[in-house]
C-alpha cells in the first residue's frame, strides 16, 4: 500500500535593500603670494644715450646714429670695431679702418662710421714730359692731362678735368686724380639723405643709403 506524499510551500522573504554613503573630504590649497617683486629683465644696452647726438655714448650704450656714440654706432649699440682718435677731427689724416663721422676725418672716405677705401696717395698720377726737337720757332707747350689749379685745395671748386687728390677738391668726384662727373650732380654735401644710389656724394648723409667712393649706394 502506497502511502501518499505531501508537498508545503516554504514562505518567500525578500531582504531590504540598504544604501550606504560614504563622505568624500576634497582639500583644494592655495599658494602663498609672493611677498617679493621679480626683477626686471636687463636692458639689452645702455639707455639715456639714444637721439642725445652728442658724442658721449660709451661701448654697450643704446644709440639711433654714430653721433649718439664717442665711437660708432653698429646695430643700435656703440661699439669701438674701428681704430679710435680720428673721429670728428675733420683734418683728412684717418687711416682705412679709422672711427669717422664723415669723409673730413679720413684719408679717403667715411663708409658706416669707418674710414675705407684706397688713399689718394697711393694712387699714381703720370706726368709725361716731352722735349721737343730745336727748332726756329718756339713751339707750344703740351697741353696737361689735368687742369691745374685745384689739387689740394679742398673747397669743392674743382670743374671736370681738373687735378684733384680727393673729392673734396671737386665740384662732383675726383676719379684717379682728375675731377668728373661720372655720378648724379646735385646731391653732394647737401646732408638731407635724398641721393639716390648713384648720386654724387661727399659722405652717407648726402645719401638715401650709403656713400661710398664718392657715390651714393648700397654698400656690400
Amino acid at each position: 500500500m502506497n502511502t501518499p506524499t505531501t508537498t508545503t510551500a516554504l514562505p518567500v522573504t525578500t531582504c531590504p535593500v540598504v544604501t550606504v554613503t560614504v563622505p568624500v573630504t576634497v582639500t583644494t590649497t592655495t599658494p602663498p603670494r609672493p611677498t617679493t617683486t621679480p626683477p626686471k629683465p636687463s636692458p639689452t644696452c645702455l639707455a639715456g644715450y639714444i637721439g642725445k647726438r652728442n658724442g658721449k655714448g660709451p661701448d654697450g650704450a643704446c644709440c639711433s646714429d654714430h653721433d649718439d656714440c664717442k665711437e660708432i654706432c653698429v646695430v643700435g649699440i656703440c661699439g669701438t670695431n674701428c681704430l679710435a682718435g680720428y673721429r670728428g677731427k675733420r683734418n683728412g689724416k684717418g687711416p682705412n679702418g679709422a672711427c669717422c663721422s664723415n669723409s673730413y676725418d679720413c684719408i679717403d672716405t667715411c663708409v658706416d662710421g669707418v674710414c675705407g677705401g684706397p688713399t689718394w696717395e697711393s694712387v699714381p698720377v703720370t706726368v709725361t714730359t716731352t722735349t721737343p726737337p730745336r727748332s726756329t720757332t718756339t713751339p707750344p707747350k703740351p697741353s696737361p692731362t689735368c687742369l691745374a689749379g685745384y689739387i689740394g685745395k679742398r673747397n669743392g671748386k674743382g670743374p671736370d678735368g681738373a687735378c684733384c687728390s680727393d673729392h673734396d677738391d671737386c665740384k662732383e668726384i675726383c676719379v684717379v686724380g682728375i675731377c668728373g662727373t661720372n655720378c648724379l650732380a646735385g646731391y653732394r654735401g647737401k646732408r638731407n639723405g635724398k641721393g639716390p644710389n648713384g648720386a654724387c656724394c661727399s659722405n652717407s648723409y648726402d645719401c638715401i643709403d650709403t656713400c661710398v667712393d664718392g657715390i651714393c649706394g648700397v654698400h656690400p
